[in-house]
């Protein structure tokens, strides 16, 4: 007999700050699932992997367009206006 048990990917810490609003959201989201016995870490995780792929999308598409005229592609020295 052949099982077909999934593998599971190993996990680590983020340390992201969030809006204190969507950390609220999350905690009692963990807290719904957990009552509903869901694996939220799982659902989070898909989410994530998600919206890393349209943030890659939307960089990707901005470095195909090149700079928008008026903008420089090195950080300025101090946002203070020292420099000026």
């Amino acid at each position: 007999m052949k099982l077909r048990l999934p593998t599971v990917e190993e996990t680590d810490k983020l340390g992201y700050r969030v809006p204190v609003s969507i950390k609220a959201e999350l905690d009692q989201l963990a807290a719904d699932c957990k009552r509903e016995k869901l694996d939220f870490a799982l659902a989070l995780a898909e989410g994530l992997r998600e919206m890393a792929k349209a943030i890659r999308k939307e960089l990707d598409q901005r470095r195909k367009r090149g700079p928008k005229a008026g903008t420089s592609l090195t950080p300025e020295a101090s946002s203070n206006g020292a420099g000026k």
